[in-house]
């Protein structure tokens, strides 16, 4: 299925959901994501392998930040897996040591930590516990997204 055959498709999602929840009909739909993506298993760093795209990218952005790099992570994924992989796989248990802390960037205002490495979500963050945060779904999410998010301008 191609993007633009998912735009429509999550558009009927939302207004099914819409009818059915009425006024807490995206709440509703963002517990149901979290509960696909995190529902029975481990969390990610425990089940990642070590010859992952997800830990081969938080190498190299560790690389980099300690040659004082200024580091970035941009994902349009809405889970975890990067942030729960960076706090408590043994293979980056030094970055605390070196004092760098990787974190979740919410806006693109936030210049975070100087040594730090911000993982921002571009199209929201569903994290495996805690609130979802500006989850861009559907073709009327990633309108507004397009229209008023600080993400625009930070990314051209």
């Amino acid at each position: 299925m191609d993007f633009f055959h998912q735009m429509p498709a999550a558009s009927i999602v939302d207004a099914l959901y819409e009818e059915r929840f009425a006024a807490r009909a995206t709440d509703q739909r963002n517990e149901d994501i979290a509960h696909i993506l995190y529902a029975g298993r481990a969390p990610d760093h425990e089940a990642i392998p070590q010859d992952s795209l997800a830990v081969y990218v938080l190498r190299l952005a560790v690389a980099k930040r300690l040659a004082d790099c200024d580091v970035h992570i941009l994902t349009t994924n809405y889970d975890d897996v990067l942030e729960q992989i960076a706090n408590h796989d043994v293979t980056f248990s030094d970055l605390q040591r070196n004092g760098i802390e990787v974190y979740t960037n919410w806006d693109s205002d936030d210049d975070g930590l100087a040594s730090g490495i911000p993982i921002s979500h571009l199209h929201g963050f569903i994290p495996r516990t805690g609130s979802a945060r500006s989850v861009v779904f559907s073709e009327r999410e990633y309108i507004k997204w397009d229209r008023e998010s600080l993400w625009r301008d930070y990314l051209t």
